[in-house]
């Protein structure tokens, strides 16, 4: 199993390209550290959830009648 986060990665402030390991923290630190993703995860899935929440009220196919 490949993890795309260790591909190649050139930095976009210093302009190197890292690979592996370095690949992977750089991405990490430009998306905000890992703190910052988790949260972004976070909002994102529960934005998502809320919609198809939404979107089946009513429909007696999800067993909430």
């Amino acid at each position: 199993m490949s993890d795309s986060f260790c591909t190649p990665y050139k930095n976009p402030r210093t302009k190197n390209v890292t690979y592996g390991g370095a690949a992977r923290n750089g991405r990490i630190k430009t998306l905000g550290g890992m703190d910052k993703i988790n949260e972004r995860i976070t909002d994102n899935v529960m934005s998502e959830l809320l919609q198809a929440a939404n979107a089946s009220e009513g429909d007696s196919k999800q067993g909430n009648e």
